[in-house]
């Protein structure tokens, strides 16, 4: 897999926020510039001025015209890229952390063990739901209370052991 765009290209690519969530980069060239080949995840592309690139993946190559203050989805990609243009490049990428087998198993490892982050939150918050809908909470609050105390007592990662012997 290529590498990271803020290694392969750091005086294009800054990183301008980070968390467990997403990382937001800061993306600049100018025209005839060019970038390594590197690999983003699933991210949200905004333009902030109007360029042309041609993007390198492979063997494959396309050009692109792009306007200024518009949003883009990008699924998870692999390229190198030209500025063809001949206007600087401003853009930011706002890329979703997550999505990754390993890094989710990571994650929800992480929550069992009783880690307190983000994931456990979004745990804790889908749990009550399921609870509270299948009738063992009578609301969102005692349907959170019960999934804390199941993750905490270690019944959940029990109950992960099992499934994972049952499947196997």
């Amino acid at each position: 897999m290529a590498a990271d765009p803020a290694c392969t290209d750091p005086d294009n690519y800054q990183v301008i926020f980070e968390n467990d969530r997403v990382r937001v980069l800061e993306y600049r060239d100018l025209p005839g510039d060019k970038a390594h080949p590197h690999a983003h995840p699933d991210s949200v592309m905004y333009t902030l001025s109007a360029f042309q690139r041609r993007l390198r993946s492979g063997r494959a190559s396309r050009d692109v015209v792009m306007e200024p203050g518009l949003a883009h989805w990008l699924p998870a990609q692999t390229h190198a890229g030209e500025n063809i243009g001949s206007t600087p490049t401003h853009a930011l990428f706002v890329e979703l952390k997550g999505g990754d087998p390993a890094h989710n198993a990571e994650a929800i490892h992480k929550v069992l063990r009783g880690e307190k982050n983000a994931f456990r939150d979004i745990v804790v918050l889908n749990s009550a739901a399921a609870l509270m809908v299948a009738g063992k909470a009578a609301d969102l609050k005692q349907g959170a209370a019960l999934a804390i105390q199941s993750i905490d007592s270690g019944k959940a990662k029990a109950a992960l052991a099992t499934l994972k012997r049952i499947c196997a």
